[in-house]
């Protein structure tokens, strides 16, 4: 929810908060996130050849994601960075800092309701908002780097079902 991204987002570790813009605001899987490069940054777009599938996409750099990346130092050929200002050396390792920082009490207290926060629910989270936004299932897998319109469908399944239960609710009693 908008209410759970702004509590994580404002407490989460410096480390962690490009992973998570890029998850938020581009859709981006964790193994993208681990690799990508300032360089794919380009006339406000995240140019990104996708490594689950090779889909190439020019993402715009939404202004949440912009202000995000501005405020990251550019020590490193990757965005994303550990706590040490290092590349993550694998996606595992990003997974694994972000594990790290929902077991934290700071997480906890901020989030009661935040333990089954995933980076990929955030890949969601951006599918929904593009469905909101008015975007089709096509739209939406093309957006997220995916290969079949039935992943722009699959992930924007919440937003499809928020807008039935707001259908249902206004013709109800």
């Amino acid at each position: 929810t908008d209410k759970e991204w702004t509590s994580v987002i404002a407490i989460a570790p410096p480390h962690l908060v490009a992973v998570l813009g890029l998850a938020r605001w581009a859709g981006l899987r964790g193994q993208d996130i681990a690799v990508i490069r300032w360089d794919a940054l380009r006339d406000g777009a995240l140019c990104v050849t996708a490594r689950k599938n090779g889909v190439y996409g020019e993402i715009p750099v939404f202004p949440p994601l912009k202000a995000i990346l501005e405020a990251e130092t550019r020590e490193t050929l990757t965005i994303a960075k550990s706590a040490r200002r290092k590349p993550y050396p694998s996606e595992n390792a990003l997974r694994k800092a972000w594990h790290d920082f929902k077991k934290s009490k700071s997480y906890t207290t901020a989030v009661p309701t935040g333990a089954d926060l995933t980076l990929h629910g955030l890949r969601v989270t951006y599918a929904s908002w593009l469905r909101d936004l008015g975007f089709g299932k096509a739209d939406i897998a093309a957006a997220l780097l995916d290969k079949t319109d039935a992943m722009g469908g699959h992930y924007a399944r919440g937003a499809d079902k928020s807008r039935l239960w707001k259908r249902i609710a206004e013709r109800g009693f």
